[in-house]
């Protein structure tokens, strides 16, 4: 395009008298605005748009940290006197016999008859004793050796046991064989260590027994401690009722 040319277009353009120049260049503008306006205002609309369609929620922030099994003691004084009442406790079947649970006391873990994780305290103490106890009554040939690498103390004991329950072939669990059930307890000794307690069992005809089980710390759990010789308990007793004894049963 040539001077002469342009000087043409930029006189069409502007009028070719200032005053017009000036009128083209305030439409020009004029329009360029209500352009901006419009854009402005399209944007506008779609936030508020966006802003009326509800959000998708956001995905739940997932606290990764495993929650502990077994809570600690919330009085330390308290958890290492033996019980005077008994705990609120969960019971359930095995076999034919309800063992106890109190959640974040014990057991933490429980894989068939094995039964581990509990609180160090007299409570843990006596949760680990009732199920212990019960758990090796019931088990099989098939279970046994794997139960005392869990749920036994180690030492002396332990090794007689192997021994004499090696020598013994039972043939499979019966979980459906008629036991006596928990119905009382009562410590006779207690220390963050070691624990001698007394379970009272009852059987379809009244009668009650009492069996003393000691429980040892060991490994960070409550575990089973049997007699030097490899027994579960030195000897059960017959009483005639549960006076001096605290009623703590989930049957009957």
């Amino acid at each position: 395009m040539t001077n002469t040319e342009y000087e043409s277009e930029a006189k069409l353009f502007l009028g070719g008298k200032r005053t017009t120049g000036f009128a083209a260049i305030a439409a020009v503008l004029l329009i360029l605005l209500c352009l901006v306006f419009l854009v402005f205002r399209s944007n506008n609309d779609d936030q508020s748009r966006a802003s009326a369609v509800p959000s998708a929620p956001s995905t739940p922030q997932i606290n990764t940290a495993p929650a502990p099994a077994v809570a600690p003691p919330a009085d330390e004084e308290t958890a290492n006197q033996p019980l005077t009442q008994a705990p609120e406790t969960t019971w359930a079947l095995v076999g034919k016999v309800a063992l106890p649970t109190v959640p974040g006391v014990g057991p933490a873990t429980v894989d068939g008859l094995i039964a581990t994780g509990y609180q160090h305290s007299s409570t843990g103490a006596l949760l680990a004793a009732a199920n212990a106890f019960y758990r090796f009554v019931y088990a099989g040939d098939e279970i046994w050796e794997q139960m005392t690498d869990a749920m036994m103390a180690p030492g002396p004991g332990q090794d007689a046991w192997r021994k004499l329950r090696g020598g013994v072939k039972t043939g499979d669990t019966d979980l459906t064989a008629e036991y006596t059930q928990i119905t009382g307890f009562q410590f006779l000794s207690y220390t963050p260590t070691e624990s001698v307690i007394q379970l009272v069992t009852v059987d379809n005809n009244g009668s009650l027994q009492v069996t003393a089980v000691r429980m040892d710390w060991a490994d960070s759990d409550w575990k089973l401690a049997v007699t030097r010789a490899g027994k579960l308990t030195e000897n059960v007793q017959t009483i005639r009722t549960l006076k001096g004894f605290i009623a703590w049963n989930g049957v009957g």
